[in-house]
């Protein structure tokens, strides 16, 4: 995902991956405004290649191109595999003891025909192949040493030989350009659906009606066929489309049950409208959003099928007309067509961000004329200060409201569960719980639940939630077990976690005071120094922070009463719980198992509840 400011390169990064599909055709009228300098200098692309995405067996490692406007050379050394064939062919073989060797000589006709030598050496237990030949060339040959008497004891006879194929790079590198397959995809007007067309006009100028080129294309209809067909036969074929576009709006666009219809109307005119609820509507009536999706969903449908693999696609603003449900839903088609192709696309949309795959976004920015590609610093999509006022907002003034939301009691939940989201999202391509459908609300403690769900309820939100199992959290769920009738079902929506465990009681003793250490050195904590050498143990960790808390305010107000100010437990599991989230990773989430399967529960019931 390409994100950055207007005119930071973003498209024009776009067109040069496009280029390699238009390779060796480069010329100076592709360049931008600002690159006429660089054109002058010969512009050089390189670009890295996985070879299991070409489809390659050839090579074991991956493949680095370096490409100028009338040359391609492969950069990376390459380690072929050898490709092998299996020939007939005839073989001679001259046994042992037959009498040292044997000299087959060759007529000059056949020389020539099958680039052969004069006489051809074959020693004992050694043979010869030579290309199949007729039976009349093969008599020939016998005819031609017939006066050699160890020539009838060689053992000719017809067999299936293995040949190793070398390509070589110049035969890889042809074989690497025409597997490459890049999908630009670019929204025109000629794509996009009107209310009504002159069936004429397919005849004189088919190619500014895309849209019903596509319909024709998806429903398998010559257009040629179509406009010269009777009434009954264009009936027919107007229901196939309307069934196989009323087929592609459901499976694609949810939010709405919506039918497809064109249809025949007065004086040759064909007629797009939509059914809903029973009523048809024009797509002139339908927002600027519905038809700017729809479009795309016909053109890449009829383009490209909805079976498209090891292809790289590019798409540039992608949903920009969408509102934020229809950005959503296109994004699932975009992780969809993930699954077997690689997909880059540049968004100035929150809504077009996956916040489960951080690690996929490169910002761009511009400075002094030159582009550069970076990653967001922090590893949540919208915590990063960059990134969020380049997408158009700021985090703190987005509502966290979201279409599921689960009440955590804090924001040391929040950061604990989020980096283990994320992570094992990263590392095993596994979500076990999609934060694009469920957001993570800290109610900065238990007593402000009542609250909340009430929210919830008066807004007709759907909500989840997920508490300490300590006695503060038992005593402030209680009254809803007894099912009220102001909160019949409310119970239903609330998890705890483990018996008398608190988030911090799983995290790994090790990991807790690896982080403890960190926070004891560091010099940007005021009361850093005043953290003696306590290491926590076993269970109870929160009642183990209470006690390193009190002894801190004590030691620090002992040995320096005239800067003291007390510190919180909050604060301090706000500083400590930093530190752990820098220490997941990849290679230590597995030790976090029993918190992940209480996220996968908080899913389960999600999916249970709505």
């Amino acid at each position: 995902v390409l994100v950055g400011p207007n005119e930071c390169g973003k498209t024009n990064l776009l067109e040069s991956i496009n280029f390699l599909k238009d390779y060796p055709i480069l010329s100076k009228s592709d360049t931008c405004l600002y690159c006429e300098e660089a054109w002058s200098e010969e512009p050089v692309f390189t670009y890295k290649i996985n070879q299991k995405f070409l489809g390659l067996n050839e090579t074991y490692n991956d493949i680095e191109l370096r490409v100028k406007a009338k040359q391609a050379e492969i950069l990376s050394p390459i380690e072929l595999q050898p490709e092998s064939i299996e020939r007939v062919k005839i073989r001679f073989f001259f046994p042992k003891s037959a009498g040292g060797h044997v000299h087959l000589k060759i007529p000059a006709e056949l020389m020539s025909k099958y680039n052969l030598q004069e006489t051809i050496t074959i020693k004992e237990e050694e043979d010869f192949f030579m290309p199949v030949i007729p039976e009349s060339e093969l008599n020939q040959l016998k005819q031609h040493n017939s006066s050699n008497n160890l020539f009838n004891k060689l053992q000719i006879e017809r067999v299936k030989v293995k040949e190793e194929l070398t390509n070589g790079k110049e035969n890889f590198l042809k074989k690497i350009m025409d597997k490459i397959k890049i999908i630009y995809w670019v929204f025109d007007k000629t794509k996009f659906i009107q209310d009504s067309l002159d069936i004429n006009a397919l005849t004189q100028k088919p190619e500014q009606f895309k849209y019903i080129l596509n319909m024709f294309k998806i429903a398998s209809i010559d257009r040629q066929v179509f406009l010269t067909a009777t009434d009954i036969q264009r009936t027919n074929m107007l229901a196939r489309i309307n069934r196989k576009l009323s087929d592609l709006i459901k499976t694609n666009w949810k939010e709405q049950n919506l039918s497809f219809f064109l249809g025949m109307g007065k004086n040759n005119t064909l007629i797009t409208s939509f059914q809903e609820n029973g009523q048809n509507v024009e797509p002139g009536k339908r927002s600027e959003g519905f038809k700017w999706y729809f479009s795309f969903l016909l053109d890449f449908n009829a383009q490209f099928g909805s079976e498209v693999t090891n292809c790289l696609i590019l798409l540039d603003e992608p949903g920009i007309h969408l509102h934020p449900g229809g950005q959503k839903l296109l994004l699932k088609q975009i992780e969809t067509l993930a699954h077997h192709n690689q997909i880059i696309y540049t968004t100035h949309l929150p809504f077009m961000i996956n916040r489960m795959f951080p690690h996929r976004i490169i910002y761009l920015n511009k400075k002094e004329g030159i582009t550069t590609l970076n990653e967001p610093l922090k590893f949540g999509v919208f915590d990063d200060d960059l990134l969020s006022s380049t997408l158009g907002f700021d985090f703190n003034s987005l509502s966290r409201w979201g279409d599921i939301n689960l009440f955590i009691e804090g924001i040391t939940d929040e950061l604990l569960l989020k980096k283990i989201i994320l992570t094992k999202a990263e590392k095993d391509n596994e979500i076990i719980l999609d934060l694009n459908e469920i957001s993570l609300n800290p109610i900065n403690g238990v007593n402000n639940l009542e609250n909340f769900i009430r929210v919830s309820q008066v807004t007709n939100s759907k909500f989840l939630v997920l508490l300490d199992n300590d006695d503060t959290a038992r005593e402030a769920i209680a009254k809803y077990k007894k099912r009220p009738k102001s909160h019949p079902k409310t119970i239903d929506h609330i998890l705890l976690l483990d018996q008398d465990k608190e988030i911090e009681d799983y995290i790994p003793i090790q990991i807790l005071n690896e982080s403890l250490g960190d926070l004891r050195n560091s010099n940007q904590i005021q009361y850093a120094e005043y953290i003696d050498d306590t290491q926590f143990e076993g269970n109870n960790i929160g009642e183990q922070i209470k006690e390193i808390v009190v002894n801190i305010n004590k030691d620090f107000e002992e040995k320096n009463s005239e800067f003291f100010e007390k510190i919180e437990k909050g604060d301090f599991k706000l500083d400590l719980a930093l530190r752990v989230v820098e220490r997941i990773n990849n290679s230590n989430i597995s030790e976090f198992e029993s918190l992940i399967q209480k996220i996968r529960d908080v899913t389960d019931l999600a999916n249970r509840l709505f």
